[in-house]
């Protein structure tokens, strides 16, 4: 899941025009801008009425990380679109929320200088991918 997953995103060119495919990764931010994912929950089996579906659960938090605001705003724009009901296999993705910035985060707020800002918008996902 995690591989194809970041096959989607660094595959997608209305993502790699406003981020370096190196800096889409899992676990830590590599610089600016780039995009960071985690896995908060799962995997696990999905479960139906009838047992399990052969598919697996993961819930994946997305961060578009940006100098500016707008930078931020847009990178998160161009990622939502791009995985919003994406079926490939070995993947269903479903965007659960997210989407606000976390000004709180700047290093500004830090007592750092005003041009080290730092601009984050979330994305959380639903990913069901098939069991291998």
């Amino acid at each position: 899941m995690r591989d194809a997953l970041r096959k989607v995103l660094t595959g997608a060119s209305a993502v790699t025009a406003l981020v370096p495919t190196g800096s889409i990764v899992w676990g830590k931010r590599q610089g600016l801008p780039a995009i960071v994912l985690h896995l908060v929950d799962g995997p696990r089996p999905d479960m139906t009425m009838e047992g399990p579906s052969g598919l697996t659960v993961s819930l994946v938090q997305v961060d578009c990380w940006a100098g500016t605001d707008q930078a931020a705003s847009d990178l998160a724009d161009a990622v939502r679109p791009l995985l919003t009901g994406l079926r490939r296999d070995p993947l269903r993705v479903m965007v659960e929320g997210g989407g606000a910035d976390d000004p709180d985060l700047s290093l500004a707020a830090l007592g750092a200088e005003a041009s080290a800002n730092f601009h984050r918008y979330r994305l959380d996902l639903r990913v069901w991918h098939r069991n291998p």
